[in-house]
């Protein structure tokens, strides 16, 4: 299932269809131009706002995108009904992301435009239907229950830790090094910590404890040397001052290190945000779609102000997600010695 049909069946389910809208954003008619096919509602800072279906929106100019790459251009409205462009940054392989929406203006829908060899694309200027330029259209719900479906999911993945959200990664401690930047996008907790002698062959796990100690106990950056031993996250000044931007997660060693060490990071990472364009699917929508209905429905609790299914859907929701969980703990041992600790709580 995808997030579009979950869209559609949370919708259904609660009876409240109004509670979605969908542009269908295509190729106008005109040369270089859009068409939204739905007549759209919105929200902008709590009011609400509506556009029309029209043909032959004008694109938004934007910079060149090169041959040879594929690049995701955001759709976006604002309270005028103006319609808005945003080129994303372009790739040479089909793992483009969508840029930022801009502010006081909600997303509609999206494109993604591939390039042949020896062919551009410029928005505002090229035509959707230029020779070399394939072009795909993706529809993004603009009201309420895409967003039902995201709190499900970030609630559930706040509580639990599951095995779909277990990634690994591995750094380069340098010689006389104590910090690396191994970045984990997402970033949740980390599971465990490992430091590797290329030389040796040999691996041993680090303690994660907090600075405190890690400082008391190595407290000279030049003078305590060996092998790693205690590792923990440095909180670390922001740099970017773009609202709600996370700085990037800095893990230090302690002792300095004596020599030049890989380490390698086991840790848990919230699932990207269904999206529409670049993420239509994941794990949930997948595996556990039923678990994601039951909890949106309940997040659209205060749209269905004293509604009699409430009750109905909030133990089908616990007993999904327990049967969920039970089959989580008996995969994450299955085939190997019983152990007494497990990340789930029920």
């Amino acid at each position: 299932m995808n997030f579009i049909e979950l869209i559609n069946k949370v919708a259904v389910t609660i009876g409240r269809t109004d509670l979605t809208s969908n542009a269908l954003i295509a190729e106008g008619t005109s040369a270089n131009t859009l068409k939204i096919t739905n007549t759209i509602y919105y929200d902008i800072w709590g009011t609400r706002y509506s556009k029309a279906a029209a043909d032959n929106i004008a694109m938004t100019a934007c910079a060149a995108q090169a041959a040879t790459t594929y690049c995701f251009y955001l759709v976006s409205v604002d309270s005028s009904g103006s319609v808005t462009v945003t080129k994303g940054t372009e790739s040479t392989s089909d793992d483009c992301v969508l840029p930022a929406c801009p502010s006081a203006q909600v997303a509609i829908g999206a494109f993604k435009i591939y390039t042949a060899a020896a062919t551009t694309f410029t928005s505002g200027t090229d035509d959707l239907s230029k020779t070399g330029v394939t072009d795909t259209y993706y529809d993004m719900d603009c009201l309420y229950v895409a967003d039902f479906i995201r709190s499900a999911i970030k609630k559930l993945e706040r509580q639990y830790n599951f095995r779909h959200m277990k990634v690994n990664i591995t750094g380069s401690l340098a010689s006389a090094g104590y910090t690396v930047a191994a970045t984990v996008t997402d970033y949740k907790r980390l599971i465990a910590a490992f430091c590797l002698n290329a030389t040796t062959g040999y691996r041993w796990e680090l303690e994660k404890t907090s600075i405190r100690k890690a400082l008391n106990a190595y407290p000279d950056y030049t003078d305590d040397t060996g092998p790693p031993k205690f590792i923990c996250e440095v909180p670390t000044a922001e740099t970017d001052l773009t609202p709600d931007i996370s700085p990037t997660p800095i893990w230090l060693f302690r002792p300095t290190a004596d020599q030049a060490y890989t380490i390698e990071l086991w840790a848990y990472q919230y699932t990207p945000v269904l999206d529409g364009a670049r993420y239509t699917t994941n794990w949930w929508t997948q595996n556990a779609w039923e678990v994601i209905l039951y909890g949106a429905c309940l997040e659209a609790e205060t749209f269905l102000i004293n509604d009699s299914r409430i009750g109905l859907w909030k133990a089908l929701y616990e007993e999904a997600v327990k049967k969920l969980i039970e089959t989580e703990i008996d995969e994450e041992f299955m085939g190997s010695p019983q152990e007494v600790i497990s990340d789930y709580t029920v």
